[in-house]
């Protein structure tokens, strides 16, 4: 399968799976109220910490070994247990130990329900990361459109008969148990194997610093609610949740569309010792095509597109939204950043990079809560803007790239984003406060932005221009 056929499931799938999200929370968010959402949002982020951790990087130790053969497996089972046992037994012994752990007893209770699905999610995981290196893109697309669609399925008759947020970790239970089923049937058991280390230790030491970073990429995420919700309250945990949920879902352009094709191509030139240079500068120039737009997308339309998602009740949301849609400005950078040093043998520098920021931005949540949230958010995202030049820093001399190619690769994509950014803030000020008047403002934004998007694509001469006018040729002819 080539990338430009990869890419493209890959983009239907988001797109498919955002839908439903989306369709989904828009209907929850008029059930459940922003102290719902705020215990949800904070037990969820301890068990998906735990989720991370019990993965301990094997996602990525999985698309860069050399060969997936019984011993191989074997040893990422035993790894897989053995991480799982350890954070499911730290946090209920912490639950236990210390009973105000969550200042809401309904949290507590919460993630003590979710700790099963665990192991469970991380078991998925590893026959999840076989198919992707395998580039099974259209099975995958089938998996998670399914669970993604059961979650929905269960989670809001629940909600609808009053059984609070309850009702989102049952549609949490369904989603993971298909996504674990079906992937296992699809690699026919691949990792249904005895746990037993193997003594080659190679693959447990690059584990462990993949671990090690994912772990302080995921202390992050997971402890930056927990601790608003603690300093703060539960109800601007609430709306800071929902903001960054819908900041989250941009990112997953990049996450869920271009990143898990470029990571499999970008380990095995690796590999095979070629130059990485001209697949780095492409990725930044895809990447931001789509992240930045996006981002000055989100910025311009942030009231009417929370009034038509959330409703009313949400009215202090879009200001945390608009600080928060920064983020997308450096994420992409970060992210095909990371992915490349990792594929040219440099994640110990990833990892202390991870390390010291999110230290900065845990740090900066504990110091600043007093100020309020909008200044915790922007606080946040300058964190983040100084780690992603830090990570593009060691890329440029790694690589020995210059300034020009580096311009070269990025200009394009920010004409795209003030092409995009200027009519949307024009049209986002039309909103009159009714659903039905701020879907037609977001809607237009879009079709306007669109346009804007595709002229500002041909005018600077992206190469995805000619070569999304290639496909379309190759997928009528059905060749490629």
């Amino acid at each position: 399968m080539t990338i430009e056929r990869s890419v493209l499931w890959t983009t239907s799938q988001f797109v498919t799976v955002i839908l439903i999200e989306l369709a989904g929370l828009a209907v929850i968010a008029r059930i459940l109220t922003p102290t719902d959402f705020g215990i949800y949002a904070a037990a969820f982020a301890l068990f998906q910490l735990g989720q991370f951790l019990s993965q301990f990087g094997l996602h990525t130790v999985i698309m860069r070994a050399e060969t997936l053969d019984l011993v191989f497996r074997r040893e990422v089972v035993a790894i897989i247990a053995t991480a799982c046992l350890i954070v499911v037994v730290v946090l209920s012994g912490g639950l236990v130990l210390v009973p105000d752990l969550f200042p809401d007893r309904g949290a507590a209770r919460l993630l003590m329900w979710m700790l099963p699905l665990i192991p469970l999610a991380s078991f998925a995981m590893a026959s999840h990361s076989l198919l992707q290196r395998q580039l099974e893109f259209p099975k995958l697309f089938v998996v998670r459109v399914g669970s993604t669609l059961l979650f929905n399925l269960v989670a809001i008759p629940l909600a609808v008969r009053g059984c609070g947020p309850s009702s989102l970790v049952a549609g949490l239970y369904a989603s993971i148990a298909a996504h674990a089923l079906v992937t296992n049937a699809l690699t026919r058991g691949a990792f249904l194997v005895s746990p037993a280390f193997s003594g080659r230790g190679k693959s447990t030491r690059f584990a462990s610093i993949v671990f090690a970073t994912t772990a302080a990429g995921q202390a992050e995420l997971a402890l930056t609610p927990y601790l608003i919700g603690r300093l703060i309250d539960f109800a601007t945990l609430g709306l800071y949740s929902r903001a960054y949920e819908i900041v989250r879902h941009s990112q997953r352009i990049v996450q869920e569309t271009i990143l898990p094709v470029l990571s499999p191509y970008a380990f095995k030139e690796a590999r095979e010792g070629q130059d990485l240079r001209p697949m780095f500068l492409n990725a930044l120039a895809y990447i931001t095509l789509l992240a930045w737009p996006m981002a000055a997308l989100l910025f311009a339309v942030a009231p009417p597109l929370v009034g038509v998602l959330l409703g009313a009740q949400w009215a202090e949301v879009p200001a945390i939204l608009q600080i928060l849609t920064l983020e997308l400005l450096a994420f992409p950078l970060m992210a095909a950043a990371r992915i490349f040093l990792v594929a040219r043998g440099k994640e110990a520098v990833v990892l202390v990079q991870a390390l010291l920021f999110a230290a900065l931005a845990l740090g900066s949540v504990v110091f600043l809560f007093p100020a309020g949230v909008h200044v915790v958010a922007m606080a946040l995202v300058l964190v983040h803007a100084i780690q992603m030049v830090a990570a593009m820093i060691v890329v440029r001399s790694s690589m020995s790239l210059s300034m020009a190619a580096l311009g070269a690769a990025l200009w394009p994509s920010a004409v795209a984003a003030i092409a995009v950014l200027v009519p949307a803030v024009l049209i986002g000020q039309l909103g009159d406060g009714s659903v039905g008047g701020d879907a037609l403002v977001v809607g237009g934004a879009i079709v306007v932005s669109a346009v804007c998007w595709l002229v500002a694509i041909l005018l600077t001469g992206h190469p995805a221009g000619p070569r999304g006018r290639d496909l379309l040729r190759r997928l009528r002819t059905g060749s490629g």
